[in-house]
């Protein structure tokens, strides 16, 4: 029941919900189409593996996916990024090589005009030649400095934030 085997709230403030409670499997990947003006230049609509979709309250749905973070193409994806925003390797490397070094340079005025980023506060840059629109940087926990499941709801509940603010849809 639930996902991974968890049935505990996500903890979202007073409108978070328990996805473990309201989520229901769904075992059919819907077919979608994100043909966007804004990503009328990419000639290619890849999508990788739906590995499993949850079907939420209302229209919405979590996918859990494998493949290539960088060739989604979604309104957003999320890195699991340093609070200065300093993209070197792992995610954040494979997001700079194929998205080009414009998001390093929005990353650093992002840093320049906010300061580091907190875990509910993550910040948001361009996705330059990614397929998406936007690449959310989500600062999570450092795990051993304490209080590690506190810091990481409270990044995945801003990423969520953030999203609803810009109004993605994906």
């Amino acid at each position: 029941n639930g996902i991974a085997g968890e049935n505990r709230d996500a903890g979202c403030g007073a409108s978070g919900f328990d996805i473990s409670q309201s989520a229901q499997r769904v075992d059919a990947r819907p077919e979608r189409k994100y043909n966007q003006p804004h990503r009328a230049r990419w000639e290619r609509d890849v999508m990788n593996t739906v590995l499993r979709e949850f079907q939420l309250p209302g229209s919405g749905c979590i996918q859990i996916v494998q493949g290539d973070l960088t060739e989604e193409n979604v309104d957003a994806i999320v890195n699991a990024a340093n609070s200065h925003l300093q993209h070197g390797g792992g995610v954040a490397g494979a997001i700079l090589r194929r998205g080009g070094p414009e998001i390093q340079s929005e990353s650093i005025t992002w840093v320049q005009l906010h300061g580091p980023v907190s875990h509910d506060q993550p910040a948001y840059t361009g996705a330059g030649r990614l397929a998406c629109r936007y690449v959310i940087h989500a600062a999570g926990p450092v795990w051993g400095e304490g209080d590690e499941d506190q810091k990481l709801g409270n990044t995945v509940c801003g990423s969520l934030a953030l999203a609803e603010r810009l109004e993605l849809e994906s």
